[in-house]
């Protein structure tokens, strides 16, 4: 049982200092596939929902009015 609250406190810690990855692939990959285009240029309506790592807490981009 104490190897299970060790391993919690390391998850823990491990949430708590930061992201494992810095995203920049991901950067590249959407990037690489969508150019410049902006959200406002899509051609309808599109909601993008995401996990802000950093402040833990979801965001949604919309193109929604």
């Amino acid at each position: 049982k104490c190897s299970g609250l060790w391993s919690n406190i390391k998850k823990l810690i491990c949430a708590i200092t930061g992201p494992k990855y810095d995203g920049q692939y991901l950067h590249e990959l959407i990037r690489s596939q969508l150019g410049d285009t902006k959200l406002h240029q899509t051609l309808t309506n599109v909601v993008i929902p995401t996990f802000d790592i950093r402040l833990l807490q979801p965001t949604i981009f919309s193109s929604y009015q």
